[in-house]
């Protein structure tokens, strides 16, 4: 994995030229990305990722 990865699934940039080359171009990419902008987006109101359409909850530290 190389670093900052996870930023096309972060900013919604998957369509970006040469994202797929890092990424791939499995359809659930999408999927990833709207989890992951939930989970921030969760964070940032509440102080924790957990929301209803993530796959896993996490735990509270």
């Amino acid at each position: 994995m190389c670093h900052a990865l996870k930023l096309p699934f972060v900013f919604g940039n998957l369509h970006q030229p040469g994202v797929t080359s890092f990424t791939g171009n499995l359809p659930e990419r999408k999927q990833i990305s709207k989890q992951m902008h939930d989970a921030w987006i969760s964070f940032a109101c509440n102080g924790n990722p957990n929301h209803d359409q993530l796959l896993e909850e996490w735990t509270v530290l």
